[in-house]
């Protein structure tokens, strides 16, 4: 029994981590994509 319940807590925690490097990465692109937008305004500005 307690072998199961130490999978179980292993099987929880990688699928949190999971989540949350999937939350992370979404994100962080989305940051990208807004910096890349503001990026683009500048050089339009430059010009």
């Amino acid at each position: 029994d307690l072998i199961d319940e130490k999978n179980e807590d292993l099987v929880l925690e990688a699928i949190n981590l999971l989540i949350l490097r999937r939350i992370i990465t979404s994100t962080y692109s989305l940051h990208l994509h807004q910096n890349k937008g503001k990026f683009k305004n500048l050089n339009l500005e430059k010009k």
